[in-house]
């Protein structure tokens, strides 16, 4: 049995808690121009896709994520004809 989802970001991820601090603390410090973005794709007023900020990554922070899935995905089922 893994971790509580309060300490996985992303589902099946364990983080760090060095690593969830330093992404606590770039939300907190974002600059300006992160901000104007941030307040452009905050509440899924973007195409109703919802993002995350400083999203942690494989043991990266992605400034951005975008966490919603593809309405339509790229890849179709094979059909016989």
């Amino acid at each position: 049995m893994g971790k509580p989802l309060s300490q996985q970001i992303v589902l099946g991820q364990t983080v760090s808690a060095a690593l969830r601090q330093g992404s606590r603390a770039l939300r907190q410090r974002m600059t300006d121009e992160e901000k104007l973005l941030w307040e452009a794709l905050r509440g899924d007023k973007l195409h109703g896709l919802h993002f995350r900020r400083q999203q942690i990554i494989d043991g990266y922070i992605a400034d951005f994520y975008c966490h919603t899935p593809p309405a339509n995905p790229t890849t179709q089922p094979a059909t016989g004809s």
